[in-house]
């Protein structure tokens, strides 16, 4: 293991800060693929590591899902820049991909 492991609590910590520092609107909308897995993961572990829900820095009306914006450009036939011939599966590459399509 890494010497400079974060603890779960921590790293909540930090990714909320940097949610918080980063995002200019009021209130923060969250977006996911698909917000009912990843958002409730997240959701659970601050739960599990005593950090109030209040500290959060989404509401839970505000997650948004990129499936519904993926949807709709099926629908109406509109190109989105990243699409299933895209997908690689890589975390990273696949999150901002979606971050394309929503933006």
């Amino acid at each position: 293991t890494c010497d400079r492991q974060l603890s779960p609590f921590d790293a909540l910590m930090r990714l909320f800060d940097f949610i918080r520092k980063h995002c200019d609107e009021i209130p923060v909308y969250v977006w996911a693929k698909s917000p009912s897995f990843d958002l409730s993961l997240i959701k659970d572990a601050a739960e599990r590591c005593g950090i109030p829900a209040e500290m959060i820095p989404w509401k839970f009306r505000n997650e948004r899902d990129v499936r519904t914006i993926e949807g709709i450009g099926a629908q109406l036939n509109i190109p989105l820049p990243y699409g299933k011939k895209d997908v690689t599966h890589h975390a990273l590459a696949d999150v901002r991909g979606q971050i394309s399509n929503v933006a």
